[in-house]
């Protein structure tokens, strides 16, 4: 499965696949997997399968298992923990630190230039560029060995039996892919939200929602109250949701704040 390329689920399925494994995470766990869609969708890097790989490796946002790197440091990857023991790098924000994993696994897909300023600390390290194109790849290569040696007797036998880092991405991602879209234990929790738009015809909400996504930001179209909705983000945060307001203003549409 490729690294590049478009997410194929939602950020409810993620956060769904997330809370069941770690409760705890419920409070957060949308806005942080819309913080990777839209991250994703900038540098064309899937954010599904980078929300996977945070997942195997912080053992689900846990951070259990011996691990130095604790939540704060907004690392969801394990940049710069060569070994164990070593807490790695730490980001001033979570979207800062997931901008940073997907910089990381784009330079490990392609040798195309990033989109925005370069915030992976790591990203020059990589050499070459593009010399693990799909998550299958990544094993020996991100992570080392990547995979289980009572399983398969060398890196390319765990290949051929098809397990290892990599596959268990593409396993998490099949996993939420099986996940309702629809019904969601996210539901009852409200969210700031911002809202570009309401109409009466949805071909004009989807109208709006692909110029927003054209200009970068992961839209949502859904009916409420009788009208076609259509929104970025689920923040769980004020401050968070007036940041990205003023980005999508920046671009020049109307939007608002809602809380819903």
């Amino acid at each position: 499965m490729n690294i590049i390329g478009k997410s194929e689920v939602t950020a409810h399925q993620m956060a769904e696949y997330l809370i069941a494994k770690n409760p705890s995470s419920k409070p957060w766990a949308l806005e942080y997997a819309q913080l990777y869609l839209e991250e994703g969708n900038i540098e064309g890097v899937r954010g599904d399968g980078a929300w996977i790989q945070s997942c195997k490796e912080t053992g689900n946002f846990k951070f259990v298992g011996g691990t130095a790197v604790t939540f704060d440091q907004n690392n969801f990857c394990g940049l710069g923990v060569t070994k164990m023991g070593l807490k790695g790098h730490s980001f001033s924000t979570p979207r800062l630190g997931i901008r940073a994993q997907i910089q990381h696994l784009k330079g490990y897909a392609t040798s195309s230039p990033l989109k925005q300023v370069c915030v992976d600390p790591r990203y020059n390290y990589i050499n070459p560029k593009g010399k693990a194109p799909r998550f299958e790849d990544l094993a020996g290569k991100w992570a080392v060995p990547g995979y289980d040696t009572k399983k398969a007797s060398s890196l390319e036998d765990a290949m051929k039996k098809g397990i290892g880092y990599g596959f268990d991405i593409i396993a998490g991602i099949n996993a939420m892919k099986r996940i309702s879209a629809n019904s969601s234990c996210t539901e009852e929790l409200k969210y700031y939200r911002v809202q570009c738009g309401a109409f009466s015809s949805k071909i004009n909400a989807d109208a709006l929602a692909i110029k927003l996504k054209l200009s970068g930001f992961n839209t949502i179209v859904k009916k409420y109250d009788g009208l076609y909705k259509v929104q970025i983000g689920a923040f769980s945060s004020m401050l968070n949701a007036e940041n990205m307001l003023k980005q999508v203003k920046s671009k020049g549409f109307d939007a608002f704040i809602t809380y819903c």
